[in-house]
């Protein structure tokens, strides 16, 4: 890390290639492999039922799993109708983001070095093997970008921007709720 110090302009890019490369090429061999059968349910389900009414996932519960997850619902809705790899490829695309925001929450809270190590760690941690590559896996990457950008939100004084990330966290994954204490600390450690 001291040679991504000496050139400040340069490092930046260099920890960024390295963060990205660490979110993505553990994960490239899922580019090749099908749908699973509940995927395709989930699909199926997110087009039936939107397709007789439009508000469906807003009401309570819905598919077979008894869950209430609206925007994720939505989200299954427009990306029901690709190939397999365009749906591998937009879990993949959010891991990603959900990388960098992850650096850049931890950059306000630690050294660059320090969130720089820790997120690659956390890129190609083999727990997420499932939200990654399992596209019903989605529900816990939507959740989680929302939960860190209620984080960086309320880093950044935005208090609108914090509630609105926390509010869609939810809505894609119950346990976005954790994003309030989490919140509470940061208001106690300020």
């Amino acid at each position: 890390m001291l040679i991504l110090s000496a050139f400040p302009q340069r490092s930046e890019r260099v920890r960024l290639l390295l963060l990205l490369s660490a979110a993505v090429f553990p994960f490239l061999p899922l580019f090749g492999s099908p749908l699973l059968l509940d995927e395709r349910v989930l699909f199926y389900e997110a087009a039936k039922f939107i397709a007789l009414d439009p508000l469906a996932p807003w009401q309570l519960p819905l598919g077979g799993s008894g869950t209430w997850r609206p925007l994720l619902t939505y989200v299954y809705w427009l990306d029901g109708a690709g190939p397999a790899w365009q749906s591998h490829l937009f879990n993949l695309a959010l891991h990603a983001l959900l990388v960098w925001l992850a650096w850049r929450w931890l950059c306000c809270r630690l050294t660059r070095e320090a969130a720089t190590i820790a997120v690659c760690l956390f890129a190609c941690h083999a727990a997420h093997v499932a939200s990654a590559g399992w596209v019903a896996g989605r529900a816990d990457l939507l959740m989680s970008v929302f939960v860190v950008s209620a984080l960086l939100a309320w880093e950044a004084r935005r208090p609108f921007l914090c509630v609105l990330a926390a509010v869609a966290a939810v809505l894609c994954k119950e346990t976005g709720v954790a994003v309030l204490p989490m919140l509470g600390l940061l208001v106690i450690a300020d």
